[in-house]
């Protein structure tokens, strides 16, 4: 991750020759609403506003990019705040400019613009049970942790799968509004915190996010490659 971080950095400078800014910082704040597992909770209970999204965009050309982000969701029972699960994600994803590629009329395109993105990243999830059984001694179902248990968190793969809308405050600054779907891979605990299963059994699952946030455009030149056409 830190020779990808490196690499798109530099980036720029490997390719002066383009006439137009290839880098943009990216950061959101939203809200999320979990979708699956949802069983022994109920899930509007865990909607909620604690969402945090920073990341830094490459565009390889007006059309295509890469981006890395990480991701802070803190799902959160809105009337028990004993109950709960932190996830941290870090991911890269692909990024494509829909509104070019499908050749929108230059005036929209001029201020508005749709981009698609997709990708995968891994998922530091901390739930308030282990918290819980650290200070009280108290697990889920009534159980001890794992005979394995030696972390305070759990590792979850993901996919990603968003689309961001954009629209142009000048030439440094862009408002973003994002709709995305995470798709966890393999857990054992829940939103609320608490193990899924008495056997450990892990599970997909998956939740929405929607974020409004400022993208800011790095570079000497006038504009960059999501503008040019």
């Amino acid at each position: 991750m830190s020779k990808l971080i490196l690499i798109l950095l530099f980036s720029n400078a490997i390719i002066a020759q383009k006439k137009f800014n290839t880098l943009s910082l990216e950061t959101a704040l939203g809200l999320h609403a979990p979708i699956t597992p949802n069983q022994n909770i109920n899930q509007s209970d865990y909607v909620g506003f604690k969402r945090l999204d920073l990341g830094l965009r490459y565009m390889f050309n007006e059309r295509l990019g890469a981006k890395i982000n990480y991701a802070y969701n803190r799902f959160e029972n809105r009337t028990d705040k004993s109950f709960g699960n932190t996830l941290h994600r870090i991911g890269i994803e692909g990024v494509l400019n829909l509104s070019k590629t499908l050749n929108f009329n230059p005036k929209i395109i001029d201020e508005h613009l749709i981009l698609l993105h997709g990708g995968v990243g891994i998922t530091f999830a901390y739930p308030d049970v282990l918290k819980k059984y650290q200070n009280t001694g108290v697990f889920s179902f009534g159980l001890m942790p794992n005979k394995n248990f030696d972390k305070m968190y759990e590792r979850i793969g993901n996919l990603i799968f968003g689309c961001t809308y954009l629209y142009k405050l000048s030439h440094s600054f862009a408002l973003s509004i994002d709709g995305s779907f995470i798709a966890n891979y393999a857990h054992q605990y829940n939103y609320d915190g608490e193990l899924l299963h008495e056997n450990y059994k892990k599970i997909n699952g998956g939740f929405v996010n929607f974020s409004v946030g400022i993208q800011y455009y790095l570079g000497k030149n006038r504009s960059h490659a999501d503008w040019m056409f």
